[in-house]
């Protein structure tokens, strides 16, 4: 869904596509939200590198990504200020840009990487009450694809959030699940602080749907399971409906996001009809993407000009 409209195409829509009456409306915003999103377009970004927390707070006590990155400013400061503006200074300066929003973009990128763990860590706590006393946790990503790959490395935050957790095991399943070659090389993929404590960070990749690798793999029993804007209601629905079969058989909790409010409904309540409980019921994902997506696709099927990865979350699980 991602891709279509240059920056000043992006630019004016926004001014366009949206009434004075409607809420947040405001032209100089939402151009400047135009802005930034040009200027993640010019960066060369490396991937960010979390670092381990030496406490655990739940993520129910943060309202935002900048309620978190404020209590994590407070750490990185030295006087103990809660002002991200020089972590993104520092991060924004190792960057090739020359644009003039490239703090904020930077910002902005960081963020968006945060989503998908941190959509994660949410659907642990809320499916694992007694997630932080767990010291290892397997954790399989249905319907993986680049997106959910191209931000592996930030899985680190998983292992550094929970502070008794030492082993951790990702595994994406997906038919367009890839990665180059090599990338598997490591056995452990946590960082070096994590390392020094004895924590491990795996992850394993596996060319097919998920209903067939259960089958194959039997034993496999997660703790959680993961579907991140799968469309699985609309797209791939014969082979989607086996692998939900599945997952209600495994009755382990499973998190989905959705790209809109519709289409996460829509998914609920198909899953009505099937013997499941909902953990968190379809509701606006704190922890989704910042970055919006844009495309004429979205615009016809969804009535908007911009949608954000992981919009709308849920949680279920299949009856015991």
């Amino acid at each position: 869904m991602q891709g279509g409209l240059g920056f000043c195409s992006f630019g004016g829509g926004l001014r366009d596509s949206f009434p004075p009456t409607c809420d947040g409306a405001n032209p100089d915003r939402l151009s400047h939200r135009a802005q930034k999103v040009a200027a993640c377009d010019r960066l060369m970004a490396p991937s960010p590198k979390p670092r381990p927390w030496y406490w655990y707070a739940p993520f129910s006590d943060y309202t935002s990504f900048d309620h978190f990155h404020r209590e994590l400013a407070k750490e990185v400061n030295p006087s103990g200020s809660d002002d991200i503006t020089p972590m993104y200074h520092s991060l924004a300066n190792s960057f090739l840009s020359w644009h003039p929003l490239a703090m904020e973009a930077v910002g902005q990128m960081a963020t968006e990487a945060e989503g998908i763990p941190f959509t994660i860590i949410a659907g642990l706590e809320a499916g694992i009450p007694d997630v932080n006393t767990r010291r290892a946790l397997e954790i399989h990503v249905v319907g993986a694809a680049s997106r959910e790959l191209s931000t592996r490395a930030m899985a680190e935050e998983i292992l550094h959030h929970f502070t008794v957790l030492r082993e951790l095991h990702i595994h994406y399943i997906g038919p367009d699940a890839n990665v180059p070659a090599g990338a598997l090389s490591s056995p452990n993929h946590a960082c070096g602080a994590c390392t020094e404590r004895g924590s491990n960070r795996r992850w394993s990749l596996h060319r097919m749907e998920y209903h067939r690798f259960i089958a194959d793999n039997p034993a496999r029993k997660p703790d959680l399971i993961v579907g991140l804007n799968t469309g699985w209601s609309e797209i791939a629905t014969e082979s989607w409906a086996s692998t939900l079969d599945t997952i209600c058989a495994l009755r382990t909790p499973a998190v989905f996001t959705a790209y809109s409010c519709k289409e996460a409904q829509l998914e609920a309540d198909l899953l009505r009809s099937r013997d499941v409980d909902f953990v968190v019921e379809v509701q606006d994902n704190r922890w989704k993407g910042v970055i919006p997506i844009v495309n004429k696709g979205i615009q016809l099927a969804h009535g908007v000009l911009a949608l954000y990865n992981n919009n709308y979350w849920y949680v279920f699980r299949g009856r015991q």
